[in-house]
Formats: C-alpha cells, structure tokens, sequence
C-alpha cells in the first residue's frame, strides 16, 4: 500500500510554522515544462514517453533522494490517498507515468502526465520566497540535463495555453474565518481580480469552500516574469492579511460569545460524536483551529493540523483498515480517531 511510503502525521509543510501561520496556511509554487523535441504526453507514442521517463530518471539523479511512485500501479483509492496529501490532483497519466516525492513532501514531481514535469513546492506559512528559492534550485539542477521547450514569443511551452510563458503559477491556502464570518468576503473583490488572481475552496476543486479555508492564486503567466508572479501573489496576500487581522480583531469585539460557544458546541461534538462525516469533521476541526487563534483553545494544535490530513476517506482506508466502501464504518472510526487526538484539548472560555 502506498501509504506506507508517507508519514501518518501527513505533510511536513502542513505541520510547519512559517510567516504568518495562523491566516495562511501554506504556499505552492507549481511549474509545467516540457523536453525540447517530444510530443505533449497526451500525443506522443509509447516509445517516446519512455524516453522522456528515462531523461527524467537520470537527472533526478542530481537530486536528493524521491520516493518512486509508478502511477499506473496505484489503485484508485491509493490515487484518493495522494490527492489528499495534495500530491497533484490532475491527470495522473498512463503506464509511463512515475510521481517523485520528496520523503518530507515539501516537493513532488510527476512525470508524463498532462506535460512532461509537472512540479510543485510547499512551505507551511507565507514564505513565497523561500519556496521560489527552493524550487529554483531544483529546476535549475534538472535544467542541467534536459532542455526545456520555450520559445522567445511563448516561453515555456505546455499543454495548457493558460501556464504558457512562465509555466509557473503561485498560490496560498488562507483561513479566512473572520472575513467570512463577518459577512465580508466581498472584501476580497477589492484584491483578487485587479491581480488577476483566482480563488476557490482548499479541500478540492469540486468541493464547497469548507472551514472557511480557501486557495488564492495567480492566473497571469504570458508576459510577466517569475519574480513578477511572486511580487503579484505576495502583494495580493499581504493585502487579505491585513483584510482578515481587521475582520477577526472586530468579530472577537463583537460577538466573543457566539465565537466560544461555537467553538465549544464544535469540542463537544468532535468529543462525543459516534459517527462523523468527512466535511462535518473538517469543518468543526476548523472551529477548534479559530479557538487556537483567538487564545480560546489551549493543547496541541499539532493534532488539529495534523487531523485535516488524517480524518479523509483514504487516509482511513489505508491507515486504519477501514473497508473503502464502508461509509459507516470510515464515519465510525474517523470519530474514534478525532476522539483519541482531542484527548488534551482544553476550552480557555471566561
């Protein structure tokens, strides 16, 4: 089972402290790039994905030790495990498809599937420049070995006219409970689209804003530098921070009470609860995490962070040996799980 390949405590990027931890939860850089003279992997032969696999085998070389992941073993709820875990959520590609990741998750590369490298890098925080420099180190090592489509009208050539130039795109997952709790986001219309930037929920693509976490990134590749993309990310951030210092510095002036008794009734239900489902977890957990930033929580805030990767179905599936079509019995044991990690949570209330 791949989930033997990853710690149960999930990503080291998730557990991290970084700038500004308690809004922003994390920063991405993700870059798509492609090996000069071979087909996009959705048109190229079989023979040429393989030597595609191959130059990128040899150049990883020069890096430090990956976990290998062939794709085209891994079982659909293997596929769920690594999504959860955000180790790419695209396409995964074919038999000739291998991920790498690094053994702390702060990078993964994946291999012939949409373009030829697909490559992400995390930091727990807001640290845009530290993970621009870390990734840079890594593409500069790999560009050692392969050469890279570009052109001087197009820049980087891939799959997806929206990552052409650049090929690379910023984002940063955002708490933004006291924006949204106030009634507020609207706010972020003032920001987002006068960067050009997009937002949507940071528990998938398809699913509902949960917890009141949300992913903003940048949209803007052609005609702009990499600096230019980290300036525009880290500018329209530091921009919602402040958005959000002002919306939770009033909602704990308005309405303490209705923030301690949500956190409270949320404690009582992660604590007593038989069954829990997937989004009520994480939404409560979310509740636990607002009373860690608004002092009304003491305990471990490890386990919180720690639990947003660990209640999801596949992690209860291959961890805890739940039967994966088993709702009650996932429910059941995610409860156990969120009950036994809250042991030593306690409530601050006045």
């Amino acid at each position: 089972m791949i989930s033997e390949k990853f710690s149960i405590e999930g990503p080291r990027w998730l557990l991290d402290e970084g700038d500004e931890k308690s809004i922003v939860f994390s920063t991405k850089i993700i870059y798509e790039r492609n090996i000069a003279g071979y087909p996009f992997p959705t048109r190229a032969r079989s023979f040429e994905l393989n030597i595609v696999q191959s130059k990128v085998a040899e150049a990883m070389k020069h890096l430090p030790p990956h976990i290998t992941v062939i794709n085209s073993t891994l079982k659909d709820v293997e596929k769920a495990f690594l999504q959860e875990r955000h180790i790419y959520a695209g396409n995964y590609g074919g038999r000739n498809s291998i991920t790498y990741v690094a053994p702390d998750e702060s990078d993964h590369i994946v291999v012939n599937a949409n373009n030829h490298l697909s490559l992400a890098f995390y930091a727990g925080g807001f640290e845009p420049y530290s993970v621009y420099s870390s990734s840079a180190s890594i593409l500069s090592t790999l560009s050692e070995d392969l050469e890279f489509a570009w052109t001087k009208k197009w820049g980087y050539l891939t799959s997806s006219p929206f990552m052409m130039g650049t090929g690379m795109r910023i984002s940063f997952a955002l708490h933004l409970w006291g924006t949204s709790l106030l009634g507020q986001l609207n706010r972020l219309e003032d920001v987002l689209p006068k960067a050009n930037m997009g937002i949507r929920g940071f528990f998938g693509e398809r699913v509902d804003v949960i917890g009141y976490f949300f992913v903003v990134f940048t949209q803007k590749s052609l005609g702009v530098s990499e600096e230019e993309v980290i300036e525009i990310g880290k500018n329209s951030v530091k921009k919602l921070i402040e958005i959000e210092e002002e919306a939770r510095q009033e909602l704990i002036k308005r309405a303490r009470v209705q923030i301690e008794d949500k956190i409270a009734r949320s404690l009582g239900i992660l604590r007593y609860s038989r069954l829990l489902g997937i989004q009520e977890a994480l939404s409560l957990l979310a509740n636990l995490k607002i009373g860690f930033d608004a002092d009304l929580v003491s305990g471990d805030q490890q386990q919180i962070l720690t639990l947003f990767t660990l209640v999801q179905p596949a992690h209860i599936v291959c961890y805890m040996g739940a039967t994966d079509n088993d709702q009650v019995s996932i429910d059941s044991i995610r409860a156990e799980l969120v009950k036994d990690k809250l042991r030593d949570i306690e409530l601050k209330l006045e």
